[in-house]
């Protein structure tokens, strides 16, 4: 399937207000939560700065190693 470049996405003045309202929404909520939860995300912040560089980089491949397999198992279920 091609993407037609030419089409022009409608999307009126009160879609746009509703996605900006639900996007203020989600970053007043993470802002909360952050504020909420600030000492367990500064003890994580110490504790990933002192954390063994060798493990931290198997984790850093082992993850884009899961983000790529499944990026090819999603496209391999596409028909076209």
């Amino acid at each position: 399937m091609v993407p037609n470049v030419n089409a022009t996405p409608v999307l009126g003045r009160r879609g746009l207000y509703w996605q900006s309202g639900v996007c203020l929404v989600l970053l007043l909520g993470v802002g909360w939560l952050v504020r909420r939860h600030w000492p367990a995300v500064a003890h994580g912040a110490v504790r990933l700065a002192v954390a063994d560089q060798g493990w931290l980089l198997v984790a850093a491949v082992a993850a884009v190693g899961t983000w790529a397999s499944s990026a090819l198992a999603q496209q391999g279920a596409v028909t076209r």
